[in-house]
């Protein structure tokens, strides 16, 4: 989507009002889906960017200040009309207990911590190697089936 590049370089008010219209576009007139993926945090929220949509994946790190912005994103969409959320934990080696926080979604899936990963995004935008492929598809799967079953 782009963003604000440049210290004093002003707001993307103007990039987040694009993207709004043309989400609102290709929802309303296609029957597909349309993954988007939204910089972290919740100014997509708070703008409404993601208003139209049919189903939200919070991601979120297994941990308790992570967890909370995942817990306020989920109810800022909740406002906005989206009912339907995932969790989905990200480099969360087991499916943990989570803490009782209001408004945190289901949990979907976990992707455990990929090997090399950190090392290689030190160097490549690459965040994926073959070997990783098989969970993060098993993570789709279990992301689909929590937001469309």
């Amino acid at each position: 989507m782009g963003g604000v590049d440049a210290g004093g370089g002003g707001c993307a008010c103007a990039a987040n009002a694009l993207l709004k219209a043309v989400l609102a576009s290709m929802i309303a007139t296609r029957k597909e889906v349309v993954l988007v993926d939204l910089e972290a945090g919740v100014e997509h929220l708070g703008r409404g960017t993601a208003a139209d949509v049919d189903g939200l994946v919070v991601v979120s790190e297994p941990s308790l200040r992570s967890l909370r912005t995942a817990a306020e994103a989920a109810r800022m969409a909740r406002e906005l009309g989206l009912k339907r959320q995932a969790l989905v934990l990200n480099r969360c080696p087991a499916t943990p207990e989570l803490p009782p926080l209001e408004g945190l979604p289901a949990l979907a899936a976990c992707v455990p911590p990929l090997a090399g990963l950190a090392a290689r995004q030190l160097w490549d935008g690459s965040v994926l190697g073959l070997a990783e492929q098989a969970a993060v598809d098993s993570a789709c799967l279990a992301v689909e089936a929590a937001l469309f079953t």
